[in-house]
Protein backbone atom coordinates (compact mmCIF):
# COMPACT_ATOMS: atom_id res chain seq x y z
CA UNK A 1 0.00 0.00 0.00
CA UNK A 2 1.42 3.28 -0.97
CA UNK A 3 2.00 5.61 1.75
CA UNK A 4 2.21 9.21 1.25
CA UNK A 5 4.29 12.17 2.53
CA UNK A 6 2.40 14.86 4.44
CA UNK A 7 2.04 17.55 2.08
CA UNK A 8 0.01 20.23 1.10
CA UNK A 9 -3.28 17.63 -0.03
CA UNK A 10 -3.45 16.58 3.72
CA UNK A 11 -4.37 20.45 4.59
CA UNK A 12 -7.83 21.47 4.33
CA UNK A 13 -8.83 23.96 1.11
CA UNK A 14 -8.97 27.78 2.38
CA UNK A 15 -7.09 27.08 5.82
CA UNK A 16 -4.08 29.19 5.27
CA UNK A 17 -3.85 32.15 7.78
CA UNK A 18 -7.36 31.45 9.28
CA UNK A 19 -6.66 28.01 11.51
CA UNK A 20 -3.65 29.11 13.65
CA UNK A 21 -5.22 32.38 14.43
CA UNK A 22 -7.84 30.52 15.77
CA UNK A 23 -5.98 28.52 17.75
CA UNK A 24 -4.77 31.54 19.73
CA UNK A 25 -7.73 33.42 19.62
CA UNK A 26 -8.85 29.50 21.43
CA UNK A 27 -5.77 30.54 23.97
CA UNK A 28 -6.15 33.96 24.86
CA UNK A 29 -10.32 32.90 25.73
CA UNK A 30 -9.31 30.51 28.43
CA UNK A 31 -7.70 27.17 26.30
CA UNK A 32 -10.61 26.39 24.95
CA UNK A 33 -10.12 23.15 24.30
CA UNK A 34 -13.40 22.56 22.36
CA UNK A 35 -11.93 25.15 19.27
CA UNK A 36 -8.75 23.32 19.41
CA UNK A 37 -10.45 20.10 19.21
CA UNK A 38 -13.01 21.37 16.37
CA UNK A 39 -9.95 22.65 14.65
CA UNK A 40 -7.84 19.63 14.87
CA UNK A 41 -10.47 17.18 14.18
CA UNK A 42 -11.88 19.16 10.71
CA UNK A 43 -7.86 19.12 9.53
CA UNK A 44 -7.90 15.54 9.79
CA UNK A 45 -10.81 15.00 8.14
CA UNK A 46 -9.49 17.04 4.78
CA UNK A 47 -6.86 14.37 4.39
CA UNK A 48 -9.78 11.64 3.96
CA UNK A 49 -9.70 12.19 0.24
CA UNK A 50 -11.58 10.10 -2.21
CA UNK A 51 -8.19 9.37 -3.94
CA UNK A 52 -6.41 8.32 -0.96
CA UNK A 53 -9.10 6.25 0.25
CA UNK A 54 -9.64 4.61 -3.30
CA UNK A 55 -5.77 3.54 -3.33
CA UNK A 56 -6.37 2.00 0.23
CA UNK A 57 -9.42 0.33 -1.04
CA UNK A 58 -7.50 -1.41 -3.97
CA UNK A 59 -4.44 -1.73 -1.96
CA UNK A 60 -6.08 -3.56 1.02
CA UNK A 61 -9.16 -5.45 -1.10
CA UNK A 62 -11.68 -3.82 1.49
CA UNK A 63 -15.01 -1.80 0.89
CA UNK A 64 -14.79 1.43 0.33
CA UNK A 65 -17.14 2.61 3.09
CA UNK A 66 -15.19 0.55 5.81
CA UNK A 67 -11.77 2.16 4.59
CA UNK A 68 -13.38 5.33 4.80
CA UNK A 69 -14.50 4.92 8.64
CA UNK A 70 -11.44 3.27 9.34
CA UNK A 71 -8.82 6.18 8.18
CA UNK A 72 -10.96 8.46 10.02
CA UNK A 73 -10.69 6.16 13.31
CA UNK A 74 -7.07 5.54 12.50
CA UNK A 75 -6.39 9.50 12.41
CA UNK A 76 -7.86 9.87 15.52
CA UNK A 77 -6.61 7.63 17.56
CA UNK A 78 -2.51 8.38 16.08
CA UNK A 79 -3.70 11.77 17.14
CA UNK A 80 -4.74 10.93 20.74
CA UNK A 81 -1.28 8.98 20.87
CA UNK A 82 -3.25 5.35 20.99
CA UNK A 83 -2.21 4.10 17.82
CA UNK A 84 0.74 2.45 19.05
CA UNK A 85 -1.21 0.51 21.64
CA UNK A 86 -1.21 -2.94 21.10
CA UNK A 87 -4.66 -3.27 20.90
CA UNK A 88 -5.24 -0.75 18.65
CA UNK A 89 -5.33 -2.60 15.61
CA UNK A 90 -7.50 -5.22 16.63
CA UNK A 91 -10.19 -2.57 18.38
CA UNK A 92 -10.36 -0.59 14.73
CA UNK A 93 -10.66 -3.60 13.02
CA UNK A 94 -13.69 -4.05 14.82
CA UNK A 95 -15.03 -0.72 15.11
CA UNK A 96 -14.76 -0.28 10.80
CA UNK A 97 -15.31 -4.24 9.98
CA UNK A 98 -11.78 -4.41 8.64
CA UNK A 99 -9.24 -7.36 9.42
CA UNK A 100 -6.58 -6.35 11.15
CA UNK A 101 -4.19 -6.76 9.01
CA UNK A 102 -5.88 -3.89 7.00
CA UNK A 103 -6.75 -1.84 10.00
CA UNK A 104 -2.57 -2.00 11.07
CA UNK A 105 -2.21 -0.57 7.33
CA UNK A 106 -4.50 2.37 7.79
CA UNK A 107 -2.47 2.92 11.64
CA UNK A 108 0.43 3.24 9.26
CA UNK A 109 -0.75 5.70 6.86
CA UNK A 110 -2.34 7.75 9.20
CA UNK A 111 0.73 8.63 11.44
CA UNK A 112 2.69 10.53 8.83
CA UNK A 113 -0.90 12.32 7.67
CA UNK A 114 -1.41 13.24 11.59
CA UNK A 115 2.16 14.39 11.61
CA UNK A 116 2.24 16.65 9.29
CA UNK A 117 -1.27 18.44 10.55
CA UNK A 118 0.54 18.64 14.20
CA UNK A 119 3.10 20.26 12.47
CA UNK A 120 1.08 22.78 10.33
CA UNK A 121 -1.58 24.05 12.97
CA UNK A 122 -0.06 23.18 16.39
CA UNK A 123 3.80 22.84 16.35
CA UNK A 124 4.14 19.21 16.72
CA UNK A 125 2.33 18.00 19.49
CA UNK A 126 -1.93 17.72 20.29
CA UNK A 127 -2.44 19.79 23.97
CA UNK A 128 -3.37 17.34 26.26
CA UNK A 129 -6.46 18.76 27.57
CA UNK A 130 -7.61 19.04 23.49
CA UNK A 131 -6.90 15.70 23.38
CA UNK A 132 -10.22 14.99 25.57
CA UNK A 133 -11.99 17.45 23.59
CA UNK A 134 -11.03 15.55 20.81
CA UNK A 135 -12.77 12.30 21.77
CA UNK A 136 -16.33 14.62 21.50
CA UNK A 137 -15.86 16.33 17.86
CA UNK A 138 -14.58 12.74 16.73
CA UNK A 139 -17.45 9.92 16.22
CA UNK A 140 -16.88 6.69 18.52
CA UNK A 141 -13.90 5.36 18.23
CA UNK A 142 -12.78 2.04 19.55
CA UNK A 143 -9.82 4.12 22.05
CA UNK A 144 -8.34 1.45 24.40
CA UNK A 145 -7.63 2.40 27.90
CA UNK A 146 -5.50 5.66 28.21
CA UNK A 147 -1.89 4.73 30.40
CA UNK A 148 -2.48 8.12 32.43
CA UNK A 149 -5.58 9.75 33.45
CA UNK A 150 -6.22 12.64 31.42
CA UNK A 151 -8.27 14.65 33.44
CA UNK A 152 -5.44 15.18 35.83
CA UNK A 153 -3.38 17.13 32.87
CA UNK A 154 -6.58 18.67 32.08
CA UNK A 155 -6.76 20.02 35.33
CA UNK A 156 -3.09 21.13 35.91
CA UNK A 157 -3.41 22.55 32.12
CA UNK A 158 -6.48 24.88 33.22
CA UNK A 159 -5.73 26.18 36.86
CA UNK A 160 -3.10 28.86 36.33
CA UNK A 161 -4.93 30.79 34.43
CA UNK A 162 -8.23 30.20 36.23
CA UNK A 163 -6.20 31.46 39.51
CA UNK A 164 -4.60 34.48 37.99
CA UNK A 165 -8.22 35.78 36.91
CA UNK A 166 -9.59 35.11 40.19
CA UNK A 167 -6.60 37.27 41.77
CA UNK A 168 -6.86 40.02 38.77
CA UNK A 169 -10.68 40.62 39.92
CA UNK A 170 -9.56 40.60 43.68
CA UNK A 171 -7.27 43.06 43.28
CA UNK A 172 -9.73 45.29 40.86
CA UNK A 173 -12.30 44.61 44.12
CA UNK A 174 -9.62 45.95 46.80
CA UNK A 175 -8.26 49.09 44.65
CA UNK A 176 -12.33 50.00 44.12
CA UNK A 177 -12.48 50.27 47.97
CA UNK A 178 -14.96 47.54 48.36
CA UNK A 179 -17.82 49.52 47.78
CA UNK A 180 -19.14 53.38 46.85
CA UNK A 181 -18.71 55.30 49.80
CA UNK A 182 -21.77 56.80 51.80
CA UNK A 183 -21.01 59.62 53.79
CA UNK A 184 -22.53 60.07 57.65
CA UNK A 185 -25.17 62.73 56.61
CA UNK A 186 -26.38 59.76 54.16
CA UNK A 187 -26.52 57.22 56.80
CA UNK A 188 -28.18 58.86 59.17
CA UNK A 189 -30.85 60.51 56.80
CA UNK A 190 -31.67 57.35 55.30
CA UNK A 191 -32.12 55.96 59.03
CA UNK A 192 -34.18 58.67 59.91
CA UNK A 193 -36.54 58.23 57.00
CA UNK A 194 -36.88 54.89 57.33
CA UNK A 195 -37.51 54.70 61.23
CA UNK A 196 -41.33 53.31 62.24
CA UNK A 197 -43.39 56.80 63.59
CA UNK A 198 -45.04 54.34 66.58
CA UNK A 199 -41.61 53.91 68.10
CA UNK A 200 -41.03 58.10 68.69
CA UNK A 201 -41.97 58.82 72.33
CA UNK A 202 -44.61 61.98 73.02
CA UNK A 203 -43.42 64.59 74.79
CA UNK A 204 -44.56 64.84 78.63
CA UNK A 205 -46.64 67.25 78.40
CA UNK A 206 -48.14 66.60 75.07
CA UNK A 207 -50.73 63.74 77.04
CA UNK A 208 -53.32 65.96 79.02
CA UNK A 209 -55.19 62.43 80.41
CA UNK A 210 -53.14 61.00 83.29
CA UNK A 211 -52.62 57.16 83.53
CA UNK A 212 -54.89 55.45 86.44
CA UNK A 213 -53.24 54.48 89.51
CA UNK A 214 -53.78 51.55 91.79
CA UNK A 215 -54.85 51.72 94.91
CA UNK A 216 -52.34 50.84 97.55
CA UNK A 217 -54.05 48.87 100.84
CA UNK A 218 -54.30 50.35 104.15
CA UNK A 219 -51.51 49.05 106.40
CA UNK A 220 -53.92 47.23 108.45
CA UNK A 221 -55.40 45.56 105.55
CA UNK A 222 -51.47 43.55 105.54
CA UNK A 223 -51.52 42.71 109.38
CA UNK A 224 -53.40 39.38 108.53
CA UNK A 225 -51.65 38.16 105.87
CA UNK A 226 -48.24 38.43 108.20
CA UNK A 227 -49.77 37.02 110.84
CA UNK A 228 -50.51 33.94 108.98
CA UNK A 229 -47.35 33.61 107.46
CA UNK A 230 -45.86 30.36 108.26
CA UNK A 231 -42.77 29.98 110.34
CA UNK A 232 -39.12 30.34 108.09
CA UNK A 233 -38.68 26.73 107.06
CA UNK A 234 -35.62 24.54 108.85
CA UNK A 235 -32.75 23.39 107.03
CA UNK A 236 -34.00 19.83 105.74
CA UNK A 237 -32.44 16.83 107.34
CA UNK A 238 -29.69 14.43 106.23
CA UNK A 239 -31.32 10.88 105.59
CA UNK A 240 -29.49 9.34 108.42
CA UNK A 241 -31.49 12.31 111.11
CA UNK A 242 -35.13 11.34 109.11
CA UNK A 243 -37.54 10.30 111.59
CA UNK A 244 -39.84 7.43 112.09
CA UNK A 245 -43.18 7.31 110.02
CA UNK A 246 -45.98 8.85 111.92
CA UNK A 247 -49.40 6.93 111.89
CA UNK A 248 -51.14 9.22 109.67
CA UNK A 249 -48.53 8.47 107.56
CA UNK A 250 -48.92 5.29 107.43
CA UNK A 251 -52.77 5.10 107.37
CA UNK A 252 -51.83 6.33 103.82
CA UNK A 253 -53.31 3.85 101.53
CA UNK A 254 -50.35 2.22 99.40
CA UNK A 255 -50.54 3.15 95.60
CA UNK A 256 -51.90 0.25 93.41
CA UNK A 257 -49.42 -2.12 91.74
CA UNK A 258 -49.19 -1.98 87.93
CA UNK A 259 -51.46 -4.24 86.43
CA UNK A 260 -49.42 -7.36 84.23
CA UNK A 261 -49.52 -6.84 80.94
CA UNK A 262 -52.01 -9.43 79.26
CA UNK A 263 -50.00 -11.82 77.24
CA UNK A 264 -51.89 -12.91 73.32
CA UNK A 265 -53.50 -16.19 73.89
CA UNK A 266 -51.70 -18.50 71.10
CA UNK A 267 -53.77 -20.02 69.14
CA UNK A 268 -54.79 -23.23 69.97
CA UNK A 269 -52.90 -26.13 67.89
CA UNK A 270 -56.05 -28.52 65.47
CA UNK A 271 -56.32 -31.58 67.41
CA UNK A 272 -56.57 -35.00 66.23
CA UNK A 273 -59.63 -36.39 65.26
CA UNK A 274 -60.56 -39.68 66.62
CA UNK A 275 -59.47 -42.21 64.76
CA UNK A 276 -57.21 -40.09 62.47
CA UNK A 277 -53.94 -41.48 61.56
CA UNK A 278 -51.94 -39.20 64.30
CA UNK A 279 -54.18 -40.94 66.76
CA UNK A 280 -53.36 -44.52 65.45
CA UNK A 281 -49.36 -43.39 64.81
CA UNK A 282 -48.91 -42.18 68.01
CA UNK A 283 -50.57 -45.46 69.66
CA UNK A 284 -48.30 -47.63 67.65
CA UNK A 285 -45.11 -45.92 68.38
CA UNK A 286 -45.53 -45.85 72.02
CA UNK A 287 -46.66 -49.34 72.08
CA UNK A 288 -43.57 -51.60 73.32
CA UNK A 289 -45.05 -54.61 71.50
CA UNK A 290 -45.27 -53.35 68.25
CA UNK A 291 -42.42 -54.20 65.44
CA UNK A 292 -42.02 -52.48 62.11
CA UNK A 293 -43.52 -54.53 59.48
CA UNK A 294 -44.60 -54.33 55.89
CA UNK A 295 -48.29 -54.86 56.03
CA UNK A 296 -49.01 -52.17 58.65
CA UNK A 297 -49.94 -49.00 56.71
CA UNK A 298 -51.97 -45.91 58.36
CA UNK A 299 -53.68 -43.66 56.07
CA UNK A 300 -54.22 -40.04 55.86
CA UNK A 301 -57.79 -39.16 56.49
CA UNK A 302 -57.84 -35.49 55.62
CA UNK A 303 -55.59 -35.16 52.65
CA UNK A 304 -56.63 -33.72 49.41
CA UNK A 305 -55.27 -33.34 45.74
CA UNK A 306 -56.57 -30.83 42.63
CA UNK A 307 -58.12 -33.53 40.00
CA UNK A 308 -55.73 -35.66 38.14
CA UNK A 309 -52.63 -33.73 40.32
CA UNK A 310 -50.20 -33.51 42.96
CA UNK A 311 -51.07 -30.67 44.18
CA UNK A 312 -52.10 -30.69 47.84
CA UNK A 313 -54.62 -28.70 48.75
CA UNK A 314 -54.56 -25.83 51.86
CA UNK A 315 -57.49 -28.02 53.70
CA UNK A 316 -54.73 -30.98 53.86
CA UNK A 317 -52.11 -28.65 55.36
CA UNK A 318 -53.49 -28.80 59.45
CA UNK A 319 -52.84 -32.81 59.71
CA UNK A 320 -49.69 -32.34 57.94
CA UNK A 321 -48.71 -30.24 60.65
CA UNK A 322 -49.58 -32.57 63.46
CA UNK A 323 -47.86 -35.82 61.71
CA UNK A 324 -44.94 -33.36 61.32
CA UNK A 325 -44.67 -32.39 64.68
CA UNK A 326 -45.11 -36.33 65.49
CA UNK A 327 -42.69 -37.44 64.07
CA UNK A 328 -40.17 -34.82 65.51
CA UNK A 329 -40.67 -35.82 68.39
CA UNK A 330 -39.61 -39.13 67.66
CA UNK A 331 -36.34 -38.57 65.83
CA UNK A 332 -35.38 -42.07 65.97
CA UNK A 333 -38.67 -43.05 64.14
CA UNK A 334 -38.34 -43.88 59.60
CA UNK A 335 -41.08 -44.11 57.68
CA UNK A 336 -42.09 -44.88 54.18
CA UNK A 337 -45.09 -42.65 52.26
CA UNK A 338 -47.32 -44.58 49.51
CA UNK A 339 -49.25 -43.20 47.02
CA UNK A 340 -52.39 -44.69 45.50
CA UNK A 341 -55.06 -44.25 42.95
CA UNK A 342 -58.28 -45.74 41.30
CA UNK A 343 -58.90 -47.42 38.21
CA UNK A 344 -59.83 -44.27 36.03
CA UNK A 345 -57.42 -43.64 32.90
CA UNK A 346 -54.14 -45.72 32.21
CA UNK A 347 -52.43 -47.58 34.64
CA UNK A 348 -48.94 -46.00 33.57
CA UNK A 349 -50.58 -42.58 34.48
CA UNK A 350 -52.17 -43.23 37.70
CA UNK A 351 -48.40 -44.56 38.60
CA UNK A 352 -46.76 -41.83 37.87
CA UNK A 353 -49.53 -39.53 39.86
CA UNK A 354 -49.45 -41.89 42.47
CA UNK A 355 -45.45 -41.44 42.62
CA UNK A 356 -46.05 -37.24 42.45
CA UNK A 357 -48.49 -37.44 45.45
CA UNK A 358 -46.41 -39.22 47.39
CA UNK A 359 -43.49 -36.90 46.67
CA UNK A 360 -45.41 -34.11 47.60
CA UNK A 361 -46.46 -35.35 50.84
CA UNK A 362 -42.96 -36.24 51.64
CA UNK A 363 -41.76 -32.55 50.51
CA UNK A 364 -44.57 -30.93 52.72
CA UNK A 365 -42.95 -33.06 56.14
CA UNK A 366 -39.11 -31.90 54.81
CA UNK A 367 -40.68 -28.56 54.92
CA UNK A 368 -42.22 -29.20 58.52
CA UNK A 369 -38.68 -30.01 59.90
CA UNK A 370 -38.36 -33.76 59.31
CA UNK A 371 -35.14 -34.85 58.23
CA UNK A 372 -35.17 -35.97 54.10
CA UNK A 373 -33.29 -39.50 55.47
CA UNK A 374 -35.97 -40.03 57.89
CA UNK A 375 -38.47 -40.42 54.90
CA UNK A 376 -38.44 -42.40 51.48
CA UNK A 377 -41.50 -42.75 48.95
CA UNK A 378 -43.15 -44.59 46.60
CA UNK A 379 -45.95 -44.44 44.18
CA UNK A 380 -48.30 -47.56 43.61
CA UNK A 381 -50.90 -46.77 41.27
CA UNK A 382 -54.14 -49.01 41.14
CA UNK A 383 -52.15 -51.60 43.05
CA UNK A 384 -53.97 -52.84 46.81
CA UNK A 385 -57.49 -51.01 46.35
CA UNK A 386 -59.38 -50.88 49.52
CA UNK A 387 -62.69 -51.23 48.15
CA UNK A 388 -64.35 -51.33 44.37
CA UNK A 389 -63.57 -49.30 41.64
CA UNK A 390 -67.36 -50.12 40.61
CA UNK A 391 -68.66 -47.51 43.08
CA UNK A 392 -67.74 -43.53 43.49
CA UNK A 393 -67.69 -44.49 47.40
CA UNK A 394 -65.04 -46.96 46.24
CA UNK A 395 -63.20 -45.23 43.73
CA UNK A 396 -62.53 -42.03 46.52
CA UNK A 397 -61.63 -44.78 49.14
CA UNK A 398 -58.69 -46.36 46.87
CA UNK A 399 -57.36 -42.69 45.81
CA UNK A 400 -55.27 -42.14 49.08
CA UNK A 401 -51.90 -41.67 50.55
CA UNK A 402 -50.76 -43.88 53.51
CA UNK A 403 -47.77 -44.39 55.81
CA UNK A 404 -45.81 -47.48 56.52
CA UNK A 405 -43.26 -47.15 59.81
CA UNK A 406 -39.86 -49.10 58.56
CA UNK A 407 -37.89 -48.15 61.76
CA UNK A 408 -38.96 -46.88 65.47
Amino acid sequence: MTVREPGKEGRPEKSTGKIVPYFYQAILLGYNCDIMADILWKSLLACVTDERVSEATTALGEKKAAVTKGLKAALALVALGRGDDPAAAASLATHASLSEASASALLETARPLVAGVLAREFGGVVPDDAQAALLKAAPALPLPAASDPDGEKLALWIAPPIALLALGGLTFFLLRGGSPAISPATVMARATAAAPTALVAPAPDTDPTPLPTLASPAPEALAPVVAASPEPTAAPMLPTDAPSASPEASALPTPPSPLPTPQPTPAPTPSAAPGSIEEKLTAYLKDPATQPDKETWFDFDQLTFDTNKATLRDESMAQLDRVGTLLKANPSVHVKIGGYTDNVGSASDNLKLSSWRAENVRDALLNRGVVRERMEFEGYGVAHPLASNATPEGRAKNRRIALRVTKK
